[in-house]
């Protein structure tokens, strides 16, 4: 009776109300949602009884650590990622990111996907899958890449978004192989992530100087950090408590910020670094301070470090643009081209590229190069105050004019302008189709003959296309949302078009080439998004599959706008209902796996076993049949002779064969013992 009274309490225990699981759901979302960790889910049981004693849902709340852990990764990470791949295999098309980097408490690289498919009336980007490999090349990378592929269905891919390494190009290949012999379509390409080149460009221009600006503003922020008494030094002497922010080769928006400050506290850095010298303060013994010290010495370092930053500033409003995951294509060829022109005009009067901006002749001269409003005005109050020889003027413009003919070099080598299809995509901005509807009919023209050619619109369709963008860029020049876009009711591409196009069946075939090129990827932000994310959940000893679980959740967080915009649905309490009996099963199967392993290790240690002492019984037997061969011999030999010591020796040799038998007969029995051993393992 004892035993049969403690399991009903037990039963009744995870057994609960709809009201109670919802309570239970809602709390392991807060803790996702916060990044918070299980183990700061005990006690809370008995904290909300105590809160709120009259309430029958909180008498009955149960959610403790190991419950929050499988009912997150057993319950509602499965029925989330449920909700996303019917999303997903319902649209007609979607597109593939994806992205490697080191998660360290994992000591393995972890390959992030995101898909990126029509949601409704709007192109939505998700977290997908993450993979977890040692190797990252072409071939490691295949693998799950092409397993979500056929999660999916590998007939609907569009594009392969991806940064720009030689390994992710060959991948791309590999895929776009399989797609095309697979379904006779191949992947539309674009190139590599725009943000990417952007960086990298500023990166190589910056790196051609000998300023060595990015390394300063690292040893600046080094150089205080984790030192309460440098600090404490730092403030005494200059009276500010504004410390240098840490600079980052991999945040692209926000080393200008970064700049920005270094040069604003440079003289209390200067202060702090002539108080060292003259004895009045501790002298730092590290690399940091001798880089920083060096740096005071240079008199030109805020004109480099103005420059530095006005060509940063030049970059930065298309990093910024293109941090989202909106449709933003159709503009990313205007934009670039803006960017580079800005960059170009500082040094040459060419104002296309058409001219070769390499060419020194159509340089201005080093005079004239714009290297910044405040720069310049610094290098002349310098020049004023005889600070600077000419020959150091001269010097610090021509490094400038390598700065940026080096970072234009790299961005035309890797930017999308380089693809017909990037070029030709600002059909699909609605000014343009309002006042230049001949130029965008071309551009669809050129679009279409791509598009088609990858076999992901029919050519006899094209024709009927053309007519009804033609129709549509007519109704364009009267329509009011045309005309408030986008500081209308659709500030989005993919929202504007749904409205035009989606309900109107006049336009069935331009909304279906509209919404594939809609989808397409202009960059690899909401991947490198994640990789914060990852950062913000990953703790020691995590599993694999439990880190994968939260970023579902926190994705679709995300997705729906918190935890109070998810709908507790009956789908949703039911696959958090399995999820202990999942949980156990997890368990179960885990356990035999191990067991599976454990038995595996012996069979090979008593196999490793068997066959050394068959290796052993092998040479016994061979010594036997040898010993017996002599014996023979010298039996022969003590016949023909008639001389008994030769026939004590091959009876003696006889004898010994005859001990070593028993030996080999012992070999016989261990390994007939160890292979029934084997057998029932």
């Amino acid at each position: 009776v004892t035993t049969a009274a403690s399991s009903n309490s037990s039963l009744r225990t995870f057994v609960s109300g709809p009201e109670v699981l919802s309570a239970e759901v809602y709390w392991a979302l807060d803790v996702m949602g916060n990044h918070g960790s299980f183990n700061s889910c005990n006690g809370k049981g008995q904290l909300f009884h105590l809160m709120f004693p009259d309430s029958n849902i909180a008498s009955k709340f149960t959610c403790g650590e190991d419950k929050a852990a499988y009912l997150t990764t057993f319950g509602i990470a499965p029925h989330f990622s449920s909700l996303l791949l019917s999303k997903v295999k319902n649209a007609s098309d979607y597109v593939l990111l994806f992205d490697e980097s080191l998660n360290r408490p994992l000591q393995s690289k972890q390959l992030d996907v995101h898909v990126r498919f029509w949601d409704g009336d709007h192109v939505s980007t998700r977290f997908f899958d993450s993979h977890f490999l040692g190797h990252a090349c072409a071939d490691d990378l295949y693998k799950p890449l092409r397993t979500n592929c056929n999660t999916v269905g590998i007939h609907g891919i569009l594009q392969l978004s991806m940064d720009g390494p030689n390994v992710n190009l060959k991948l791309f290949d590999m895929l776009s192989r399989d797609l095309e012999e697979e379904t006779g379509s191949k992947l539309l390409y674009i190139g590599s992530c725009g943000l990417h080149v952007m960086h990298n460009a500023f990166k190589a221009g910056s790196n051609t100087t000998t300023w060595d600006i990015e390394h300063t503003l690292s040893c600046l922020y080094w150089l205080f950090k984790d030192s309460p008494a440098r600090r404490d030094d730092y403030t005494k002497v200059t009276g500010s408590t504004v410390f240098p922010l840490r600079y980052c080769q991999h945040r692209w928006l926000e080393n200008v910020t970064v700049l920005e400050r270094a040069i604003t506290i440079w003289p209390q850095i200067q202060t702090y670094v002539a108080n060292v010298n003259a004895s009045k303060l501790p002298h730092p013994k590290n690399k940091s301070f001798e880089s920083v010290e060096k740096a005071c010495t240079d008199p030109m370092f805020l004109v480099k470090a103005n420059i530095f930053l006005s060509v940063a500033q030049e970059c930065q409003p298309f990093l910024i643009k293109y941090q989202t995951d909106k449709p933003m294509l159709p503009f990313l060829a205007d934009d670039l081209f803006t960017t580079l022109i800005h960059l170009l005009q500082r040094f040459t009067a060419v104002k296309l590229f058409s001219e070769d901006f390499k060419d020194r002749s159509n340089h201005k001269d080093a005079s004239l190069i714009n290297i910044g409003f405040v720069a310049d005005k610094q290098l002349s109050e310098l020049k004023v105050r005889k600070k600077v020889s000419e020959q150091d003027v001269l010097i610090v413009r021509k490094e400038t004019k390598e700065f940026l003919v080096t970072a234009l070099t790299k961005l035309l080598e890797k930017c999308p302008l380089k693809y017909t299809l990037v070029r030709n995509l600002a059909w699909l901005d609605p000014q343009k189709i309002k006042e230049k509807p001949s130029l965008c009919e071309k551009q669809l023209r050129l679009c279409l003959q791509i598009i088609s050619s990858a076999g992901k619109v029919r050519e006899n369709k094209c024709d009927t296309i053309l007519n009804q963008f033609r129709d549509f860029a007519v109704i364009c020049k009267t329509s009011e949302e045309a005309s408030e876009w986008p500081t209308g009711a659709h500030s989005r591409l993919d929202t504007f078009f749904h409205a035009q196009l989606a309900k109107e069946h006049a336009f069935k075939d331009l909304w279906e080439i509209v919404q594939k090129v809609l989808l397409l990827s202009h960059g690899q932000a909401s991947v490198e998004r994640g990789f914060s994310v990852n950062k913000n959940i990953t703790v020691t000893n995590m599993k694999e599959r439990t880190l994968i679980a939260q970023r579902v959740i926190v994705d679709h967080l995300h997705h729906v706008g918190g935890v109070t915009n998810v709908g507790m649905t009956k789908e949703l309490l039911q696959s958090a209902g399995c999820a202990r009996q999942r949980y156990h099963a997890y368990l179960y199967e885990e356990n035999k796996k191990r067991e599976h392993t454990q038995q595996t290790k012996k069979r090979q240690v008593l196999q490793d076993e068997v066959d050394q002492m068959k290796m052993k019984r092998s040479k016994l037997q061979t010594n036997i049949n040898a010993l017996l061969t002599s014996a023979d011999e010298l039996a022969i030999e003590a016949e023909a002779s008639d001389k008994i010591s030769v026939l004590a020796k091959s009876n003696a040799l006889r004898k010994a064969a005859k001990d070593k038998e028993q030996e080999l007969k012992k070999y016989d029995k261990n390994i007939e013992k160890k292979t029934n051993e084997m057998k029932q393992l």
